[in-house]
């Protein structure tokens, strides 16, 4: 018997190969492989791209901070005397809160704080990227206008992810007390104010420069895995804060939860404003000086 090919049927045709391929099966194990690989991978992956972005923030807080040493060498030995934005809500006291340019006066030692970016431009880069958190939301940074540091007017304003420690100017809603206040713990938030004085008197009792908190992260959720606000979170994640001390360094800190976080910062200062004294303002707060 002959094929069309004059080979005998049923003998393997020289030269061609069984097609190969990968039954149902075989193909459902290896994306289950896959799937388990990725699994472990992408936490590693997570944990490494933070771990990157908090040496960069980092970075950008030791620039902040090296920028404001410069400005206290250049001004007589004092901290830069301004809010920590020029947004409203955020620095009550600011040119857009108050609509009207820095340093204009509201009454006997009242007057319009400048932004801390602008006191701090002529040492800076002007794009404001230095004032971003790389792990921070985009909504959480505001940079708009022609003048974000000073304009009083929209659309100017300025919203960094980084919080110059300037407590005073929540010292008016701090001392009225209330709910908010409460929440966020303003009234020793404002007793650690550094904004205005003199370095070499922003000491409390018993601590050195390298215990004086200059910058920080302005939101404690920046860092943290579940983006939680610290104040209200009750789990067990820790937080994690990159911050710039007076003696010019810069270090990450981490932490459990709002109570010390608060400890982590520098003791009350005895200072004034308003020509109000602040251990008579905040005395709860001073208990023990």
């Amino acid at each position: 018997m002959r094929t069309h090919a004059g080979v005998a049927s049923g003998r393997p045709v020289p030269g061609r190969l069984r097609p190969c391929a990968f039954t149902l099966v075989e193909l459902l194990v290896v994306i289950g492989i896959i799937g388990i690989l990725v699994s472990l991978l992408l936490p590693a992956l997570r944990r490494a791209n933070e771990s990157a972005r908090r040496v960069a923030c980092l970075a950008n807080v030791r620039q902040l901070t090296a920028a404001t040493m410069l400005y206290v060498n250049d001004n007589r030995g004092y901290l830069p005397e301004a809010g920590s934005a020029n947004t409203p809500l955020e620095s009550p006291m600011c040119p857009r809160s108050m609509v009207a340019p820095a340093w204009t006066s509201l009454g006997p030692d009242r007057y319009v704080l400048p932004s801390i970016g602008a006191l701090l431009q002529k040492y800076l880069p002007n794009d404001g990227k230095i004032w971003r958190c790389p792990s921070a939301p985009d909504y959480s940074f505001v940079f708009t206008g022609d003048d974000p540091f000073g304009g009083h007017r929209p659309p100017n304003e300025f919203k960094p992810n980084y919080y110059y420690n300037a407590g005073k100017e929540m010292f008016q809603i701090a001392i009225v007390n209330g709910p908010l206040v409460t929440q966020f713990r303003l009234r020793e938030w404002c007793v650690r104010n550094i904004a205005g004085l003199r370095a070499n008197k922003a000491l409390p009792r018993g601590q050195t420069a390298s215990e004086v908190i200059l910058f920080l992260d302005r939101d404690s959720s920046f860092h943290a895995k579940n983006r939680a606000g610290i104040y209200t979170y009750r789990g067990n994640d820790l937080f994690y804060a990159n911050y710039g001390f007076l003696d010019g360094h810069a270090e990450g800190r981490a932490y459990p939860g709002a109570d010390q976080y608060v400890a982590m910062l520098h003791k009350p200062i005895r200072q004034s404003w308003f020509g109000v004294d602040f251990t008579q303002a905040f005395p709860e707060q001073y208990v023990g000086y």
